[in-house]
């Protein structure tokens, strides 16, 4: 894990590293992420960063789910990120930048209140991208090739693994 502050926001200023994902409102969500670009996928309870398993892409139908979606964030870099917050949403919007420097720009409705997550810098850049909000006002993204858990108010910042491409189910779905 890197917590290295040299762009012109921050990341490190502005939110708080936490070693563990203590702060999870769902932590028996599972996200299913590649370790490598085109490897084998894995499976991690978002909740429990120890608890990564590799999958059975023959038997475990979430797989076909996250192949899919993978495809179509690739091929859009959609600036919106995939919301799984049930309708109404609260007052948290969160956009994606394409560049590193863009970041994760997330802005609460009610206060005006904003935040940046990026880093870019003549010497190292780390893109954020495949961001799910979660109800609770939390999101899974990646930063580079690492896959965290961001707390929306509260800034709280915690790795989940290595990977990217992270592909997010909650408990309740079927």
């Amino acid at each position: 894990v890197f917590y290295v502050s040299l762009s012109s926001y921050g990341w490190v200023q502005h939110t708080t590293p936490e070693s563990e994902p203590h702060f999870v409102h769902a932590p028996t969500a599972q996200v299913y992420f590649r370790a490598e670009a085109d490897g084998p996928w894995w499976r991690v309870a978002l909740g429990r960063p120890d608890s990564a398993t590799p999958v059975d892409e023959a038997t475990d139908v979430r797989v076909g789910d996250a192949i899919l979606a993978e495809e179509q964030f690739e091929e859009s870099y959609s600036a919106v990120a995939r919301d799984l917050r049930p309708e109404p949403r609260g007052p948290w919007v969160v956009r994606v930048g394409y560049w590193s420097v863009q970041g994760l720009l997330v802005r609460n409705e009610e206060t005006g209140s904003r935040h940046r997550l990026g880093l870019e810098t003549p010497f190292m850049a780390a893109r954020v991208g495949h961001v799910t909000v979660l109800p609770g006002d939390q999101a899974v993204l990646t930063i580079g090739r690492h896959i965290y858990v961001l707390d929306l108010p509260t800034r709280r910042l915690a790795h989940i693994a290595k990977g990217h491409a992270p592909y997010v189910v909650l408990p309740d779905d079927p």
